[in-house]
Parts: structure tokens; sequence; C-alpha cells
């Protein structure tokens, strides 16, 4: 008897914890302004050999920006989903013109006259943040935020589209590989300090599928930095309820 007490008790006040408004980010809206660093490749296309095992296109690694803007929404005590767009830069290149050469009965080489150039790529997806110091924390204007992320989203390269080359990563390359989309997924975990309660930094570390070419260069890790703004919208009926 005792012992259901006890249980009653303890949920009653998990209840009253979870959905009081004081300690709740439910209405609350974040707009993140981040930036991280994406492998992508540098190719170059200096000929087409027929001998088998040889790879069409010699990758480079190179790094470049990934620009992203981020809105989430609390729909819950310790609950945000949001949704995210941004873009990237990667080098593409057309093929303008190709000749043959050929050096024996069993080998030819193609040469290829190409032309470089600089693409932008729209990127997007969704995520999901669980956030654990509305657990502990009951203030609204406490000034960390800590949260376990899971996201999903990809990238669509409009130039594959217009005759410019694809990389792949071998003679024997996979169908996928001929898409525009590509797509990254990953869980992980992030943060965020918070000055005059209302614009913060804000930093995230991820483990999954960050490169949208995965066959050539894998990234299983992503480190994600940035400006984050708080808008309270729970905070005014927290202090209104109190007051009351």
């Amino acid at each position: 008897m005792h012992f259901k007490v006890l249980i009653l008790i303890i949920l009653s006040i998990f209840i009253n914890k979870c959905f009081s408004q004081i300690n709740s980010i439910n209405d609350r809206w974040t707009i993140n302004c981040s930036y991280s660093l994406y492998p992508t490749y540098e190719t170059t296309m200096p000929f087409i050999e027929s001998t088998k095992n040889q790879n069409i296109n010699t990758q480079r690694h190179k790094l470049r920006s990934n620009f992203r803007l981020n809105v989430n929404c609390g729909i819950l005590y310790c609950l945000e989903i949001g949704t995210y767009m941004g873009f990237m830069h990667y080098p593409a290149e057309k093929v303008i013109s190709f000749y043959h050469i050929t050096l024996d009965s069993l080998h030819y080489m193609v040469r290829l006259n190409t032309e470089k150039s600089q693409k932008l790529a729209p990127t997007f997806g969704v995520n999901i943040n669980l956030h654990i110091l509305p657990f502990i924390k009951t203030d609204t204007k406490f000034k960390w935020d800590l949260y376990v992320s899971a996201k999903y989203g990809g990238c669509y390269f409009i130039s594959y589209k217009n005759g410019y080359s694809i990389p792949i990563s071998s003679i024997h390359y996979h169908k996928d590989e001929l898409y525009p989309y590509r797509h990254e997924y990953g869980i992980g975990i992030g943060g965020s300090v918070y000055f005059w309660n209302l614009v913060g930094l804000n930093m995230e570390f991820s483990f999954g599928q960050f490169s949208y070419w995965p066959r050539i260069f894998s990234k299983n890790f992503n480190l994600r930095g940035g400006i984050v703004f708080k808008f309270n919208t729970n905070q005014k009926r927290g202090e209104l309820k109190t007051s009351l």
C-alpha cells in the first residue's frame, strides 16, 4: 500500500513538472544560422582508358563551406521539431569536346577538353531535438541549452541535369552515384549558450552519414557551429501563471 502511494506521488510530481508552463520549451522558437565543412571533390579528367580497373576520374579531396538556416519550434515540454535550408558550392566539369588515340588493337585513349566552374547546390532537411535541461532547470531564462538531435536531409545538384559531369567512384560505379539528389542523416548532441536571453552561440556534433559523395569520400562525423536566436513565447504565460 505504501509503495503504491509512493509511486502515485512520484508520478504526480513528474507530470506536474513536465506540463508546468514555467519550465517548458513548448511554443518556443529558435532560428539558427550555422556553418560546417563538407567533403567534396576536385575532379580532373585527363583521359579515359579502355584498360580494366582504371578509374574514370582522378578525385582529390577538398572541403567546402556548407551554410544552413534552421528554424525550430517547441511542441512539447522538452521536444522541438525543425526544418532547415541552405546551400553549398561544389566544382562541376563539362565536356566540351573529345577525341581518341589508338595505341594498339587492345588499348586506346580518349582526350577530353573540359570546362570547369563552381556551382551552387541547395540543401534541405528536417530535425527533431530532445532537450535535457528542462528535466533539471525550471527557469525559462536559464542561458544554456543541451539536447540530443536526430536529422535527415539532402542536397540536389541542379547542374547534373545540364550536361555537367557526375563524379563516380570507378568504372564499376553504383547506380545511385548518377542521381542528382544525395541524402545525409545522423544523430548527435548539441548545445547553446545565450546572452540577454535572446541571442547565443550554438554547437552540434553528430555521427552518421555527412558526405554527398559517400562512395568517394565518406564522412561519419560532423561538427557544426553558428549563431542562434531564441524567442520565448511561453515565458510571458509562465510569468502570468506565477503571478496569479
